[in-house]
């Protein structure tokens, strides 16, 4: 008997072994996860079901496709007033009194974007 109480004790068991011995807890996870994506995929069904169905062409409020437009026989593929690029219509802009502003403000907001001149003490090679 003296023997059997000097035996090393057993090492314990880590979290992970732990888990693996309780399967009853494991199976209500289980069946909690399972009951949570039957519901997850009733909601979504509900929530955003319809984007599924989706089609852009469709006039939503009618459920009809929208009437062609009549195009014009000739159209000048240049514009005159406007120009036919986005960062053409930000550029036009730019010399109106609300772009002045605007580009003073971003001036002003990122100061740390701008070049700067390195100071003497610096040397590049």
């Amino acid at each position: 008997m003296a023997e059997a109480s000097q035996a090393s004790p057993a090492k314990p068991l880590s979290d992970s072994e732990v888990a693996k011995l309780n399967v009853v807890a494991q199976d209500a996870i289980w069946t909690e996860r399972v009951v949570q994506e039957k519901q997850g995929a009733q909601s979504w069904e509900d929530n955003w079901g319809f984007m599924a169905q989706f089609d852009p062409k469709v006039n939503v409020q009618q459920g009809r496709p929208k009437p062609d437009r009549e195009l014009p026989s000739r159209v000048n593929m240049y514009s005159e007033g406007v120009p036919n690029t986005n960062a053409g219509n930000y550029g036009a802009r730019v010399e109106t009194e609300m772009g002045k502003q605007i580009l003073d403000l971003e001036f002003r907001f990122f100061p740390g974007y701008r070049k700067t001149k390195l100071g003497g003490d610096m040397v590049c090679y």
